[in-house]
């Protein structure tokens, strides 16, 4: 029966946070950054390349993973400010989960419950959701890495920490220093280095890192410079 009545009490949290979310971006409208992001989604979906203006190979979008997923948009002809908004309130419900299933296992159900009550009518998480740029599913992979390390999961705090470097420059480090954790913990431990995590990582972001090198000159995004 308690089961019930937390699984009951965590369905509502949900409904109050998507419904919250859902109605602030029905009466927003994208910042203009996201209209950067928006605009080299539709060049890419169009043939013109990873462009602001054609033929200037410039990088002027500091997140190429949410990019990437925009153009998917683009290409089936979604409205960018919809797909955009919608991943918003989904990856907040996916760290609203984490919270929720993290707090939960070390502190019990009632701490889990209050800290999901407590973001899903989080201020500043419930305007960003009608921003229509990266920052829920940044915030996402983030938790998820942080989680994932804490638990002992390092492949999946390997590929979350990727996921937040390609979604914003500052996940790189977020990686560098879930590895020094991780080196200094095995040091003192005296455990044997552990690689995959690292080759996880590096397959992940490597690859962009060279197509950015060789096509913009340069990987990092010009408002970071």
């Amino acid at each position: 029966m308690r089961v019930r009545g937390e699984r009951l009490a965590l369905l509502m949290i949900l409904s109050v946070a998507v419904g919250l979310r859902i109605w602030f971006a029905s009466i927003s409208a994208p910042t203009d950054d996201a209209y950067i992001t928006f605009r080299y989604a539709r060049n890419l979906a169009d043939g013109a390349g990873f462009v602001y203006n054609s033929g200037e190979r410039v990088l002027g979008t500091t997140t190429p993973l949410f990019t990437l997923l925009m153009s998917l948009f683009a290409t089936l002809h979604v409205p960018l400010e919809t797909a955009a908004r919608g991943i918003a309130v989904l990856a907040d419900v996916g760290i609203l989960f984490l919270l929720y299933r993290f707090l939960r296992s070390r502190f019990g159900p009632e701490t889990g419950l209050l800290s999901a009550a407590v973001f899903a009518s989080l201020h500043f998480s419930v305007v960003a959701s009608g921003y229509g740029m990266e920052t829920q599913l940044f915030s996402f992979f983030l938790l998820a890495a942080v989680v994932a390390a804490i638990e002992g999961r390092r492949l999946e705090a390997a590929t979350a920490a990727a996921l937040s470097a390609l979604t914003r420059p500052e996940g790189f480090l977020l990686a560098a220093g879930l590895a020094a954790a991780l080196f200094f913990g095995a040091t003192r431990s005296k455990e044997r280095p552990q690689w995959g995590p690292a080759g996880i990582f590096l397959a992940l972001v490597v690859p962009w890192l060279l197509f950015a090198t060789l096509y913009f000159g340069n990987p990092a995004p010009n408002s970071l410079l």
